[in-house]
């Protein structure tokens, strides 16, 4: 079954996904700000280049915008993407014959040259354009047209200022080796998630290259040796930063009730988890009689032993909330299809129900119970906030220090500023 398809099944059956826990949602928070932090005020500066190229099918979309804060976190650099598989010698097909094509227009042309200053020192177009391409595997970014570019233009010379300044400010405080670089290199790739890591494996083994092979090969990369430049100086600026009792006090009131508080469902809702036995074709008795069978057989086994429920989801069903061990959170009456809300209603707390069928195939449903509600104290979050305020403090010092240096190496971004969005108009 698609993982399309399961995903527009999860939509219709469960109602929502779930929700990550409020804690969970300080962590995500942490780590953004920690990504700001260690950039400054380096932001996702080619949005509307990624925005206006994801609609277009035709044309391969933008995914590493320059300078794209999404793609680096504190404990490392970005894992970089692997290099294109080639084929053997003798196996390319023989080029097509094709009529001369008018050359596409300069995309970079309605550019000034020089696009900005710094130190009385003009910053040529080119080096703006060589950095941006290098964002880019072999240097080669998708087709972009003049006014993505005209767009984006701006917010490009003025991080790539940013960027400068920010890499000298580190340079005149710390540096890194290249064991350094192997060495983070490495725990990222200890990070990633499994199945891309393997699928980086196979790529490189069609390149008949190593995992080790590959890091020595990145840890040259400049992009990723100053990335970890940068991690390193947002590290060693951290360490000096002090959280006083009164400033956690604070920031927990603050925060308490968005993150620290898990609130009750409220009424009239519910709360399930299903292992489901998809049937793409329900006019197919053979298909429908192999999962009816199927599922009362996982059945026995979950009557046998309850508490294995998540355990077998993850194992067998065909539902994407397998990962979660088959748990749909909570969700409101009418939010799911009919035959499924049905079974749930009439499931008591912690009851499992017989095979249900719904026009996705056969669910073994548990009503699960709503938890109370929870509130975690200072004590326990206390290192979390330190943290958080720390990383938050961080960012606030690099961005101060940018500007200043800005303003002393008399900066001067020679693109004219987008124009502002105009209000609309009341009435």
């Amino acid at each position: 079954m698609s993982e399309e398809k399961k995903n527009e099944e999860v939509k219709d059956v469960p109602a929502s996904t779930p929700k990550p826990s409020p804690e969970k949602k300080l962590e995500k928070k942490i780590n953004i700000i920690a990504i700001v932090a260690i950039l400054a005020i380096i932001g996702v500066v080619f949005y509307v280049i990624s925005k206006d190229a994801a609609r277009r099918n035709s044309e391969k979309t933008v995914t590493s915008p320059v300078y794209n804060m999404e793609s680096r976190s504190v404990s490392g650099p970005a894992v970089p993407a692997p290099p294109p598989v080639t084929p053997p010698p003798g196996m390319t097909a023989a080029p097509k014959k094709s009529t001369p094509k008018t050359p596409p227009p300069d995309a970079w042309a309605s550019l000034p040259d020089p696009v900005a200053e710094m130190d009385g020192k003009p910053i040529s177009k080119q080096t703006l354009i060589d950095e941006f391409n290098s964002q880019f595997p072999g240097n080669k970014p998708p087709p972009l047209n003049p006014e993505q570019i005209k767009k984006a233009a701006y917010g490009l010379a003025d991080n790539y200022v940013n960027h400068q300044i920010l890499l000298d400010l580190a340079k005149s405080k710390t540096s890194v080796s290249h064991d350094e670089v192997v060495k983070m290199l490495q725990k990222s790739f200890d990070e990633i998630d499994p199945a891309q890591l393997n699928m980086l494996k196979a790529s490189l083994a069609a390149q008949n290259m190593t995992m080790d092979s590959y890091i020595q090969q990145k840890a040259n990369d400049r992009l990723t040796r100053d990335t970890v430049l940068l991690v390193k100086y947002g590290e060693m600026l951290e360490k000096d930063i002090k959280v006083s009792d009164a400033e956690l006090k604070k920031t927990y009131d603050e925060l308490k009730n968005r993150y620290f508080v898990t609130q009750p469902d409220p009424p009239g809702s519910m709360r399930a988890s299903h292992i489901l036995f998809a049937v793409k074709d329900q006019n197919d008795k053979a298909e429908m009689a192999k999962a009816l069978e199927q599922a009362k057989k996982t059945l026995a086994q979950i009557r046998e032993n309850p508490a294995k429920f998540g355990e077998i989801a993850k194992a067998v069903s065909d539902c994407p909330s397998k990962k979660d061990g088959g748990s749909l959170g909570v969700f409101n009456k009418g939010g799911t299809v009919k035959p499924f809300e049905e079974a749930v209603i009439k499931l008591k707390e912690g009851e499992i129900s017989e095979p249900v069928l719904t026009q996705f195939g056969y669910h073994i449903i548990r009503r699960d119970a709503a938890p109370p509600r929870q509130e975690k104290s200072l004590s326990e979050v206390k290192d979390k906030l330190t943290r958080y305020i720390k990383e938050t403090k961080l960012k606030d010092m690099l961005t101060a220090a940018v500007e200043k240096a800005r303003q002393q190496r008399k900066v001067k971004i020679l693109i004219p500023p987008p124009a502002k969005p105009v209000p609309p108009k009341a009435g």
